[in-house]
């Protein structure tokens, strides 16, 4: 059978159901006389709408899904407490679906996609920190070692040394500089001058 009932968040959900039940065969006689042939739509049916609204209204549309043989014995139980004491005894419910208003099915997809972009944005997030931390790692790393590269060169600089790349560096060639005049004047010219006097 199919019926319509109430989440707890008052979502509207249709439900499929199969129930399996028995006749006491000691009252099959008395359901027969009393209600007669159709003893189904008169007691079963209107028992499965009460008992099924009653237990819908328990949990939220997200929770009926999720809590599905919850509800399924909930139902078993509610359905005997209404038709034992007619004789008819309820074995197993099967809830073949549960249905949504299209409403619902898109705010769950949205809440769904919502979701997804956060976690991504997360792990993005978490990503751009991890490179940025082995950046700065890489950065003072390579500083230390530029660091202890320049106190080696350092320590092994001794004026001699200095002065023999002075040397090996030196063109032959005299500096020139520039007179207060602004005009350039060279080491030679003021050589050729004082040897003039």
């Amino acid at each position: 059978m199919q019926t319509e009932a109430f989440s707890k968040d008052l979502q509207t959900v249709t439900t499929t159901l199969a129930i399996n039940y028995r006749v006491d065969t000691s009252k099959s006689y008395s359901i027969y006389k009393n209600i007669g042939a159709d003893y189904e739509t008169v007691l079963v049916t209107p028992a499965v709408n009460e008992v099924l609204k009653a237990t819908t209204a328990k949990y939220t549309a997200e929770e009926s899904v999720t809590n599905r043989a919850l509800i399924s014995d909930g139902l078993v139980e509610g359905l005997n407490e209404k038709l034992n004491s007619i004789g008819l005894y309820v074995t197993d419910v099967n809830i073949i679906n549960f249905d949504f208003s299209e409403a619902f099915i898109n705010a769950i997809e949205e809440k769904q996609v919502a979701q997804q972009k956060l976690l991504k944005s997360e792990t993005d997030k978490q990503t751009a920190i991890i490179n940025a931390e082995a950046n700065a790692e890489t950065i003072r790393i390579t500083a230390e070692a530029e660091a202890k590269a320049n106190k080696i060169i350092n320590d092994s600089l001794s004026k001699n040394v200095i002065e023999y790349n002075k040397v090996e560096k030196w063109n032959g060639e005299l500096p020139k500089v520039t007179g207060s005049s602004g005009s350039l004047v060279s080491f030679d010219s003021l050589t050729d001058e004082q040897s003039k006097d």
